[in-house]
């Protein structure tokens, strides 16, 4: 098994924890000590801590102003990380000095968040006519 919708069919890690772990050290400042991977019974896997016991944001509280102002720091703490990445420069080629880019992406976020509550739709139709069961949580 390989990544091959991100590397394509010549992807260079041969097991997809190392790929996840290689990939969040690049990305983060500060990773999981306990980050690893394993395989057990042939399959693969990576291993973190189970609980962080960091902080977290009720989003269910959180007032529309709050939330615009988390998802921003999100974004700045998320595209810091991928800056500090071999893949920045990549993309920085990409891009070119092209000034749609921004555009793009607003365009591609809004198509995907569309398609994802038409996902979510789906799933509650095919609980609702009982073609899936849902287990209820937390």
């Amino acid at each position: 098994m390989i990544a091959e919708h991100v590397h394509g069919k010549d992807a260079w890690h041969r097991h997809q924890g190392q790929r996840v772990v290689e990939y969040q050290q690049a990305l983060q400042t500060v990773s999981d000590p306990l980050l690893g991977w394993t395989t057990v019974d042939g399959r693969q896997f990576y291993v973190r801590q189970f609980r962080n016991m960091k902080g977290s944001v009720s989003l269910d509280r959180i007032s529309a102003k709050a939330l615009a102002n988390y998802a921003g720091i999100a974004g700045r703490l998320l595209a810091k990380g991928h800056a500090r990445t071999s893949g920045a420069s990549m993309i920085a080629g990409y891009l070119g000095r092209g000034a749609n880019v921004d555009e793009a992406m607003a365009t591609f976020a809004r198509a995907y968040a569309d398609q994802t509550e038409a996902d979510h739709e789906a799933l509650l139709k095919a609980v609702k006519s009982g073609r899936l069961e849902m287990a209820e949580g937390e």
